[in-house]
């Protein structure tokens, strides 16, 4: 009997360890930057480029200004301003996770205008204007960002519709560097009236089986339109 129970623990624990999981995000949701409260309540402000007196992190009711009309455009350089925001005391309280985009992606007008809060212990998720970002990301953090995965886990698959218009290329990125890229044209065709090649459809639906082995390192999944982007979705599975 003990022999039978411990098979049968054996057969959970591989269920759970092996089980599949399901990340997606659509239009206007894929994260841009995330900040991790710690012990304090923070709001964060984002209008744009060029709002400098309305772009801001407040904590715990001090308010940081932050200037997004040029010096600041950028992922690396947002991050650095917000973690350089402190608190009434001058304390410097912010931890910035960036691995959800490229450091040299530009914030110049592409971050998701709105006021972000989250109460102590949890974070905030900026996200990016898909329209006018161009692309739709799903990010998977590592352990020191909050994410859960056992060393074993493999990216399985990348399915979705990135709507708009122009080519797709899908992205795929490990800690931070390049580990997979394929290119989707338009559908296209030759013209009946002067034989010049025309697209035809300006739907791309995504759906590649990658077997990724991804570990517990952080991971970014981006498919990025030409041309427009608009109300399509981007999704992964993980084993």
């Amino acid at each position: 009997m003990k022999k039978f129970t411990m098979i049968i623990a054996l057969i959970a624990l591989t269920g759970i360890v092996n089980a599949a999981s399901i990340h997606y995000e659509a239009a206007d949701s894929s994260k841009a930057i995330r900040i991790y409260c710690g012990t304090n309540t923070v709001t964060a402000a984002i209008y744009g480029a060029g709002a400098a007196a309305t772009n801001a992190i407040t904590i715990n009711g001090t308010v940081n200004t932050i200037d997004g009309s040029g010096s600041i455009d950028t992922i690396a350089e947002l991050a650095a301003a917000i973690v350089a925001c402190t608190n009434a005391s001058g304390a410097a309280v912010l931890t910035v996770d960036t691995d959800c985009a490229l450091a040299a992606d530009s914030t110049d007008g592409e971050l998701l205008t709105g006021s972000y809060t989250k109460d102590a212990k949890g974070w905030i998720e900026i996200p990016w204007d898909t329209s006018a970002a161009l692309h739709y990301d799903v990010y998977i953090p590592d352990a020191n960002a909050g994410g859960i995965r056992n060393t074993q886990a493999k990216l399985a698959g990348v399915y979705g519709n990135p709507a708009g218009t122009g080519a797709v290329t899908l992205n795929i990125y490990k800690d931070g560097a390049l580990v997979w890229q394929k290119f989707y044209a338009e559908p296209s065709g030759v013209s009946g009236t002067n034989d010049a090649i025309v697209v035809i459809s300006n739907g791309i639906n995504v759906e590649e089986k990658v077997n990724l082995p991804i570990g517990d390192k952080s991971i970014l999944i981006r498919a990025t339109r030409a041309t427009t982007a608009t109300t399509g979705m981007l999704g992964a599975s993980i084993e």
